[in-house]
């Protein structure tokens, strides 16, 4: 073949022939992956709109900063000049920082969930390695939904996502890709500016909902939709429980409907658990809650997009198949709260003060939907299980038909089948009573493996202390068990490669690990995947406790300035001592707020600048740094810029950018004796379960 070719090989002969350059690309390529299903699909980039308010342009400057291969953005979101760009922050239109200026700086750039989006899609392996991600940002902070739709296609954000469509268009035709730019999904977080009192059109949740559906008709009609586009909607911040007088739950009223699953080109994604910004105000979100955002659009994406041209979605522990709603929720008396079809994987843990109301999802019983098997642990009595359209289908229960269910303490087990809702409490030992914690007779548990026919039997057993091991669950279908540690503690080991698993997706102990149940405790388990057991309940343990994780803690401390070897004359006099820290699972974040007036004679003092408070040490190999704002009193040695703090032997370390490695330690003599002094800094990382 090398004769006759000559070292041109395939793609050059191509080239020469003067095919359109797509088509030669897709003649010369190797097969294409199933994701890339669809005409020349594997051959075109994969278009991503971010639309939307500030949250969706980003606010925050902390968090990953990665950007992945072959991801590209159009240079900005209305106006003439527009292009084509490598995305990257520091580089427009990725540059904006602090009050709206542009840096060149990534740490202080603002951190944008498009971008998480496509690292996460560009990770997954469901498009090929050297397909082009194209974002095309639509993204006004502080814009009422009418500035889309409220003069039709005139309005003045919509005339920008037109703009930004040419510019790349332009691109696309350059590049040789046929036809016209193809939209492959849409991500968008709007809905503050339109909060019930706000003087907008959009103020209602009727109003708004007349208004979404204007904006999903102009997008509808854009030549580059296509039957397979979808998009995904930001639930406003706080899973619509913020506090009296903050805005952003407003529209909730409207996004939690769509929950119900009945449109299958869009998506509810979660807020919850999310940490906010901790230098941008309540209502937007924090630079690593960004990224999070990112995933969690990303995920919502995957599912839907089986049999939309796209490659099924394949659960691993990486790439998005964490839930798109988080499987714990923690409800009040007055919670209305909508369940997506997102929801009904694994277990969900319903822990309520009074008697909230829960909405089953309509989409459940659609025709085609997949057969879905539900494990709700209501771990207080009260909260109540109903459907859309005001309870007009039921719930089949083994007393009859009722229009919803109010739940006691206890397991619960639904399903659908022939289009309709059944329920059963699960059977606790030798009582069928949901609140019967302990195990009846006959169910008791010596330590050892556990067996298939006693997990088969959907039981709660009364474990002795000691060391327990789930089989392999493969085949086992629709079963779950419960181990009450009735004799001291008990360990309990998953038994199989795929190992233990939370209701979100997570991997909390590998195949071989234990977890432990303290005396008194219950904790119930079912097979989730193949080789994989899930944690779907207990009377205390909860999945984030029996994976060593709080799912939600904070605390303060007082940090302090002081030095590394010799502390020598130094006093310092302190105004302001603000330290907080906020742990969510394995992330930390820490910010300090420090003024002080030191005084020193430098000539006593030694070693570095350090400020103290490291309530959680960073994981093995991690050095969480971050840039540190400062007053005018801490001056730059010549040929350095940029001071910031990295952790180090349980202190913050205060360092200088510059050709050195790591940086170089601030001089003593570069902080002013006797001068008022301000030190700010924020930082987020990982640390051990």
């Amino acid at each position: 073949m090398s004769g006759i070719l000559g070292s041109r090989g395939i793609s050059g002969v191509l080239d020469e022939l003067g095919l359109p350059q797509g088509i030669a690309k897709a003649l010369r390529r190797a097969p294409p992956v199933l994701a890339d299903v669809g005409a020349l699909a594997w051959d075109r980039p994969f278009v991503l709109v971010g639309a939307g308010q500030s949250n969706a342009a980003g606010a925050d400057p902390n968090g990953d900063k990665t950007v992945e291969a072959g991801i590209r953005i159009v240079s900005g979101t209305s106006g003439s000049g527009l292009s084509v760009v490598p995305a990257a922050f520091g580089a427009a239109p990725l540059n904006n920082g602090a009050s709206g200026s542009a840096s060149a700086d990534p740490a202080q750039c603002y951190n944008n969930s498009a971008v998480h989006f496509a690292n996460h899609l560009r990770r997954s392996g469901r498009i090929a390695a050297d397909r082009p991600i194209l974002i095309l940002p639509n993204w006004f902070p502080g814009e009422s939904l009418g500035n889309w739709v409220g003069s039709g296609t005139a309005s003045k954000n919509w005339a920008g996502l037109l703009q930004v469509l040419a510019a790349a268009q332009a691109w696309w035709s350059a590049q040789g890709y046929p036809g016209v730019v193809t939209i492959d999904h849409v991500m968008w977080t709007q809905g503050e500016a339109d909060s019930t009192s706000a003087a907008t059109g959009y103020h209602t949740r009727d109003l708004y909902a007349a208004g979404f559906a204007t904006l999903r008709a102009q997008f509808a009609a854009l030549p580059g939709w296509t039957a397979g586009t979808t998009m995904t909607v930001q639930e406003l911040w706080g899973w619509g429980r913020q506090p009296a007088g903050i805005p952003s739950n407003a529209r909730n009223d409207f996004f939690r409907t769509l929950a119900a699953g009945t449109d299958r080109g869009v998506a509810l994604v979660s807020s919850q658990g999310l940490l906010p910004s901790l230098s941008n105000g309540p209502t937007h979100a924090h630079g690593s809650s960004l990224v999070e955002i990112g995933r969690r659009n990303f995920a919502g994406w995957a599912r839907m997009s089986l049999g939309a041209g796209h490659a099924p979605p394949i659960p691993t522990a990486g790439d998005g198949s964490p839930d798109v709603r988080s499987h714990e929720m923690a409800l009040t008396t007055s919670d209305t709260t909508y369940l997506g079809l997102d929801d009904l994987r694994g277990g969900l843990r319903i822990s309520a003060a009074g008697a909230p109301t829960v909405y089953l999802p309509l989409g459940a019983v659609a025709a085609g939907t997949p057969p879905i098997l539900l494990h709700v642990w209501s771990a207080s009595a009260g909260p109540t299980l109903v459907f859309p359209d005001n309870g007009a289908l039921t719930i089949n229960t083994g007393d009859g038909a009722v229009p919803n269910l109010s739940l006691g303490v206890g397991l619960y087990r639904l399903w659908v089948s022939r289009g309709a809702w059944y329920c059963e409490t699960v059977s606790l030992g030798s009582s069928s009573a949901a609140a019967a914690y302990s195990p009846g007779a006959g169910t008791a548990l010596t330590p050892g493996a556990i067996t298939t026919a006693q997990v088969q039997a959907r039981l709660v057993y009364a474990c002795s202390a000691g060391a327990y091991t789930l089989p392999n669950p493969n085949g086992m279908g629709a079963v779950e068990i419960g181990l009450f540690a009735s004799g001291g503690d008990i360990t309990v080991a998953p038994g199989t490669s795929g190992g233990l698993w939370l209701p979100d997706g997570t991997l909390a102990f590998s195949g071989g690990a234990t977890m432990t149940i303290p005396a008194g405790k219950l904790a119930v388990f079912a097979p989730i995947a193949n080789s994989r057991w899930g944690i779907i309940g207990g009377t205390a343990v909860t999945p984030a406790a029996a994976a060593g994780m709080a799912a939600e803690t904070s605390g303060s401390f007082a940090p302090t300035l002081t030095v590394e070897t010799t502390q020598g004359d130094l006093a310092v006099t302190y105004a302001t001592q603000i330290g907080r820290w906020y742990r969510h699972g394995n992330r930390m974040f820490v910010e300090v707020f420090l003024t002080c007036t030191p005084t020193f004679t430098a000539a006593q003092l030694a070693g570095g600048w350090l400020i103290t408070g490291v309530p959680v040490v960073a994981m093995s190999g991690i050095v969480p740094k971050s840039p540190l704002y400062h007053s005018s009193s801490l001056s730059y040695p010549t040929g350095k810029v940029g001071p910031f703090v990295l952790q180090q032997n349980g202190n913050w370390r205060i360092r200088m950018q510059g050709s050195a490695s790591g940086g170089t330690d601030l001089p003593i003599a570069n902080i002013a004796s006797g001068s008022a002094l301000s030190l700010e800094f924020r930082v987020d990382y990982e640390v051990a379960a």
